[in-house]
């Protein structure tokens, strides 16, 4: 009767050398940064454009409300909930080299 073998699947991580691990994780850690940061400069140019679009003898009021809206809109809560957990994952993955 022939002896069965078991097969082993190397997880990824094992898979990987610790180096390659780590620069891979750094990878993709820095590519969702770069995209939270690029969704919050959207934010800030839609405020520049607004204000650039207000007339010299506007009512600051209005200009403060236009803003506000942008600043409070769901594009920038997206966009700054991308930023905090782009930061809690560079946080977790530096923790855990140490």
């Amino acid at each position: 009767m022939p002896r069965e073998r078991s097969i082993s699947v190397p997880t990824q991580k094992r898979d990987v050398p610790k180096n390659d691990h780590d620069q891979y994780v750094d990878a993709a850690l820095a590519e969702e940064a770069a995209v939270a940061i690029e969704q919050l400069e959207d934010v800030v140019i839609d405020v520049q454009q607004t204000l650039a679009e207000r007339p010299p003898q506007a009512d600051p009021g209005e200009t403060v409300s236009e803003v506000a809206k942008i600043v409070d809109s769901p594009k920038q809560r997206a966009a700054q909930g991308a930023a905090v957990r782009a930061v809690a994952k560079i946080e977790r993955a530096t923790r855990k080299r140490r």
